[in-house]
């Protein structure tokens, strides 16, 4: 099994669209979730996130793109 350093790691920032707060999926290169965490509701866009994603674990390896649910990013663990 390979494993999460060695995969594709995608951090999904979604607003909160009807949550309580927006938080952070992070899923492996074949879609599967392996990470959720949320964030604090001040957080409304991912730049102000990278506090709460180096707290769970993770690196960001380039930069957010929006996409038509939030914003991802590749990252890899800590």
């Amino acid at each position: 099994m390979e494993s999460l350093r060695e995969m594709a790691n995608t951090a999904h920032f979604v607003n909160s669209a009807g949550r309580l707060f927006p938080r952070i999926v992070v899923r492996d290169d074949r879609g599967r979730m392996v990470a959720e965490f949320e964030v604090p509701p001040s957080v409304t866009h991912p730049a102000a996130a990278e506090g709460e994603l180096r707290a769970a674990g993770w690196k960001r390896d380039g930069e957010w793109g929006s996409t038509g649910r939030g914003w991802e990013a590749p990252v890899s663990p800590l």
